[in-house]
C-alpha cells in the first residue's frame, strides 16, 4: 500500500540522491534499533561505508537511563553499526536528551575553532591521537582535504615509553609535521600527551601549541576568581571521608595562598560533589560552577557558599562541569 510505496521512494532517495551529505537517525536508547531502522541502514550502507554520506545516530531519551544502561546502549549501537565502520566511514553515535540538553555538542567547527588552527590541522598528514575512530570523525568534520585512509593516525599508548614516543615522532624527525589530538579538552593539559611533548623537546623538535577551547581556562576566565594564582587538581576523591578531607584542605590552601582551586568530576557525580562543597567549605568561600562550556546550554555561576546554600542547586547532573573555589583571606 501507501506505506510500501513511501518506503521505496525513501530507499531510492537515500541510495541515489547525489546532494545527500549526511543522515541523522533517531533511535530510542531504551529499545535499540527497530526493524525499520535496520532496513534504513541496509539502504544507506553502500554510501556510508565508503564515506560518501556521513551518519549520526542519536540515542534519544537518554535521560531515562542510568549510567550502566547508557553504556550498554552505546555498546549495542556500536555492534549494530560495526559492519559500516570502515576506515573511510564517518559514523558518530551520541546519547541525546532534549530534557537534559545532552548530546548538543555536535556544533560546526567554526563555532569553537579558529580558521587558522583548522587550516594548520588540514595541512598535517601525521596525527597522534587518543582514539583513532573519534579522531577520524573530527578530521572529517573540519573538512580535512585528504581522504582519511591516506592519513597516518596513530593512537598514543596509555603509558608511552621512550621507544613509543620516538616511533610516533619519526615523521617529525624526517621533516614532516605531526599533530597531537585529544578527544576533548586540551592536549597534555589534564589530558594525555605530556610525555610525547617532552620527548619532542629532548629530540630538538619544534613544538607549536595551537589555540583551541580549554574548559579549564574558559571556566577561570568566566568565574571572576583569581586568575593570577590558580591550581588544577584533577578529580577529587569520590567518597568520604577522603573527599571531605580534600575539600577542607583545598579551602584552607586557597585562603593561605589566595589561590583559585580548579577541579572536575565524572558528570554523574557532579551533584554529590556540589553538595559536599556546600557542606565542607567556609561560608565566605566563593564557588563557581561552569557547565557545558562552548555549548548552547552553557551555564557559569559564581556565588559565596552561604549564597549557594540558600539557592536552588544548578542543573549539572550528567553535564560536563568545572568547579572552582576561592576562599576569603582571613584577617
Amino acid at each position: 500500500g501507501a506505506k510500501l510505496r513511501w518506503q521505496q521512494v525513501m530507499a531510492d532517495y537515500l541510495a541515489h540522491r547525489h546532494a545527500l551529505a549526511g543522515i541523522v537517525m533517531l533511535v530510542d536508547s531504551r529499545h535499540s534499533f527497530t526493524p525499520l531502522d535496520l532496513q534504513l541502514l541496509e539502504f544507506i550502507a553502500p554510501r556510508v561505508s565508503v564515506g560518501e554520506v556521513r551518519l549520526l545516530v542519536l540515542l534519544t531519551k537518554a535521560d531515562k537511563l542510568n549510567r550502566s544502561e547508557a553504556q550498554r546502549a552505546l555498546v549495542e549501537a556500536q555492534k549494530v553499526l560495526g559492519d559500516l565502520a570502515t576506515d573511510d566511514a564517518d559514523i558518530s553515535i551520541t546519547l541525546f536528551s532534549a530534557l537534559n540538553r545532552l548530546g548538543l555538542g555536535d556544533a560546526a567547527w567554526s563555532i569553537w575553532l579558529p580558521q587558522q588552527v583548522r587550516d594548520s590541522a588540514c595541512a598535517v598528514e601525521h596525527f597522534v591521537v587518543e582514539n583513532a575512530k573519534s579522531a577520524r570523525a573530527e578530521l572529517a568534520r573540519i573538512g580535512h582535504p585528504k581522504p582519511l585512509r591516506e592519513l597516518s593516525i596513530n593512537e598514543l599508548p596509555a603509558s608511552p615509553t621512550q621507544a613509543d614516543c620516538d616511533k610516533l615522532l619519526a615523521p617529525a624527525l624526517a621533516g614532516q609535521h605531526v599533530a597531537l589530538m585529544s578527544d576533548a579538552g586540551c592536549p597534555a593539559v589534564a589530558d594525555p600527551g605530556a610525555l610525547l611533548v617532552r620527548r619532542s623537546h629532548e629530540l630538538g623538535i619544534r613544538v607549536r601549541p595551537l589555540v583551541g577551547p580549554s574548559s579549564l581556562m574558559l571556566a577561570l576566565m568566566a568565574s571572576g576568581l583569581d586568575g593570577q594564582r590558580f591550581a588544577f587538581h584533577g578529580y577529587l576523591p569520590a567518597r568520604d571521608p577522603e573527599r571531605a578531607q580534600k575539600i577542607v584542605s583545598l579551602d584552607a590552601e586557597s585562603a593561605r595562598l589566595t589561590q583559585t582551586q580548579l577541579f572536575i568530576e565524572t558528570p554523574y557525580r557532579n551533584q554529590a560533589l556540589f553538595t559536599a562543597l556546600l557542606h565542607h567549605c567556609q561560608t565566605q568561600t566563593r564557588l563557581c560552577v561552569a557547565t557545558d562550556l562552548t555549548l548552547a546550554s552553557e551555564l557559569v555561576m559564581t556565588r559565596k557558599i552561604s549564597e549557594w546554600r540558600a539557592a536552588a542547586m544548578p542543573n549539572m547532573d550528567k553535564r560536563p562541569s568545572v568547579f572552582l573555589l576561592l576562599a576569603a583571606v582571613k584577617t
